[in-house]
């Protein structure tokens, strides 16, 4: 039996080869605008490359001279950092502060007496306040758990309320404010009041408010003070150069619990020493006469004997230091009143509290006071808590021995741009230092180095085809490395690299003579140079323009001369305070036109886009054509092999005919 010949499919006639060596003569076009497109496509990524390393160090740069440069970041230290910590903001000044925490901001804290745990709280309208906000919402009764879930939920940072487990069967009821101060106290109204009075949280204590000062008897006139004080409706005014001092009634005394109150203003008035005569004594040498009928007789001077002395003119008076308190042993303590009006005085800080002594030493400024008030501060409406965790108060600190008050523990209005955070009381005297970050300034500069020397080192390789510069690359892979070898010399052409590396080189090495008294003026004085260490001749790295870091150098320069480093990346030299020299900005200029979009190396990108694109459409119109071109070929062989098919059968047929009638014979 005969094979079966298949055209097209079965080679017989070794028609396959055939057309496949006809066609690979008509990818030759084909392949060589792949390899121009591949061309283009490595030149794209490389200029790609180059415009990252440009946009990096671009990026470094302007951090070094922008608003939030690493040279203004600041650091702060506190001898106490268990009680008192700082965060210094960018513009706190580099000094060093001494504060005493004598007490931190509290919140009420109530706790209340253990109750059952399947307790349940009635419907109704539950109020609760802090300071001047409330939280109020109807209860549609149920669970204590439940009616704690519901308080949370709407509480927006007022007040929390918890459990707190006493026995297996029994829990005691915490609500607590979330807002420290004295002024934000926590009160219940409605059916909350209820609740609180039931579980103990508070319960019924009359405020008892007492005054004094309120006569004039009360009032002991102090000797050396030529004025006196006076009470005028309830109001105590004190003239220029007048005082007082007041005893603390007994009764007040007996609660070491009391909080004694007051307000104190002051206004100018016309001062004292303008209104001293300067006339130096009685004078008698007036010249009198009389005149009758056109006669006039004149009298003679009188001649007293009294000598004239002259009168000096007193200074005025200016001082913001009213209030004293007196102790019992006779000691006297200056209270702050600086920018206040009302005056607190809590017993507790002064157990041995005498009296207070008001004192107006001005000449031109006179005091009114309230009367004094005298309260217990844990009583609130009539109520005071069972069982206080902690009771709202303000912080008390000391600043370089001044006193204040805080109503939080976060504190940014005693020092400018110097944020405090309070948590304890000091033991002693805290010292807390701001000192500028060097180590971030640091690391900003290695950063800003190693892509000065990351671009550098691309330029080399684009523009130079010496094959040492990627063997010195020793930070490199060595797939790096054979990525590197094939693109070296790409744009040896291409002045665009050449030129940009030499304004690079020659911002970096210049003198930068900013202000008048800098001591630094390029950046090797900070130890950063193309040979940072001392001794020896230059590699040939060095040569090629890569930066290195002296540490030791630099650690110094940054600790000694961090406004002159500052200064010396970016400085405004014609006060519109806009930055306009130094490295980092001349650095920033020189590559935005650049790596900006529409620069030099994105028009370049848009160049090979178009050439790709054009290199691609010339290789979908060839593969359609080598498509055809081999399709047509498969047809006409195919053709040709079923044309010698049937020439060969008829062959065959013959054959076979011949043979049968000769054996027939």
């Amino acid at each position: 039996m005969a094979d079966i010949n298949i055209p097209g499919v079965s080679d017989k006639y070794k028609t396959n080869d055939l057309i496949a060596a006809l066609v690979e003569a008509e990818r030759i076009p084909l392949k060589r605008e792949q390899d121009k497109m591949d061309g283009y496509k490595f030149e794209q990524k490389s200029w790609q490359r180059l415009n990252l390393y440009m946009s990096n160090l671009r990026e470094t740069s302007r951090s070094l001279f922008s608003f939030d440069n690493p040279f203004s970041e600041k650091l702060s230290s506190s001898s106490q950092e268990f009680a008192i910590t700082a965060t210094p903001g960018r513009d706190a000044a580099l000094e060093t502060f001494k504060f005493d925490v004598d007490e931190i901001a509290k919140a009420d804290r109530f706790l209340s007496k253990p109750i059952e745990k399947n307790a349940t709280i009635e419907k109704g309208q539950y109020s609760f306040h802090v300071g001047e906000k409330s939280l109020s919402f109807n209860w549609k009764g149920g669970t204590l758990d439940e009616f704690i879930a519901a308080v949370n939920r709407r509480s927006n940072g007022l007040i929390k309320a918890s459990l707190i487990g006493v026995t297996s069967s029994t829990k005691s009821l915490l609500v607590e404010s979330l807002q420290t101060g004295a002024e934000n106290r926590l009160r219940f109204s409605d059916m909350a009041l209820d609740l609180a009075l039931n579980y103990e949280l508070i319960e019924a204590a009359p405020s008892e408010l007492e005054n004094f000062g309120t006569s004039q008897n009360e009032l002991q006139r102090i000797p050396g003070f030529q004025n006196e004080a006076k009470i005028i409706e309830k109001t105590i005014l004190l003239p220029p150069e007048s005082g007082f001092e007041i005893q603390i009634p007994k009764s007040v005394k007996e609660d070491p619990q009391s909080l004694i109150e007051f307000t104190v203003h002051s206004k100018t008035v016309p001062d004292i020493t303008k209104e001293a005569s300067s006339q130096s004594g009685p004078s008698f040498n007036e010249e009198l006469f009389a005149e009758f009928k056109n006669v006039t007789i004149f009298n003679e001077k009188i001649e007293v004997g009294l000598e004239e002395k002259e009168i000096i003119p007193r200074e005025p008076v200016i001082s913001d230091s009213f209030v004293y308190l007196k102790m019992e042993d006779g000691t006297r303590s200056l209270i702050s009143t600086e920018g206040k009006e009302k005056i607190r005085i809590a017993l507790s800080d002064y157990p041995k509290l005498s009296s207070i002594i008001i004192e107006n030493k001005n000449t031109g400024k006179e005091l009114s006071l309230s009367e004094f008030t005298s309260r217990n501060p844990n009583k609130i409406d009539g109520y005071a808590p069972v069982n206080p965790i902690s009771i709202a108060q303000d912080a008390q600190i000391r600043y370089e021995g001044i006193p204040m008050t805080r109503p939080t523990n976060t504190i940014d209005d005693i020092i400018p741009h110097l944020t405090l955070h309070l948590e304890n009381p000091t033991e002693k005297t805290a010292i807390i230092q701001i000192k500028p970050d060097v180590e971030k300034a640091k690391d900003a500069l290695i950063t800003f180095v190693g892509n000065y020397n990351q671009l550098i080192a691309e330029m080399n390789i684009l523009s130079q085809a010496n094959p040492d510069i990627v063997e010195e690359l020793q930070y490199l892979t060595t797939e790096e490395k054979k990525e590197a070898h094939e693109r070296l010399g790409l744009f040896r052409t291409e002045y665009t690299v050449s030129n940009t590396k030499s304004s690079l080189q020659r911002i970096i090495t210049n003198s930068y003579p900013i202000e008048l008294n800098n001591t630094i003026s390029m950046l090797s004085q900070i130890g950063i140079a193309s040979k940072a260490s001392s001794g020896g001749s230059l590699s040939n790295t060095q040569l090629r323009g890569y930066l290195e870091i002296d540490e030791k150098k630099l650690d110094a320069a940054l600790k000694e001369s961090m406004g002159e480093i500052k200064n010396l990346f970016g400085i405004d030299t014609d006060g519109d305070l806009v930055i306009d020299s130094g490295i980092a900005y001349l650095i920033d200029k020189q590559l935005q036109a650049y790596v900006t979009s529409g620069g030099i190396l994105s028009m370049k990108n848009a160049s090979l886009d178009t050439k790709i694109t054009s290199s691609q459409k010339q290789i979908d119109r060839l593969e359609v054509q080598i498509a055809k071109k081999e399709q047509e070929l498969k047809i006409k062989y195919g053709n040709m092999e079923s044309a010698l098919n049937s020439l060969q059968s008829q062959s065959d047929s013959l054959t076979n005919f011949t043979n049968s009638y000769n054996n027939n014979k």
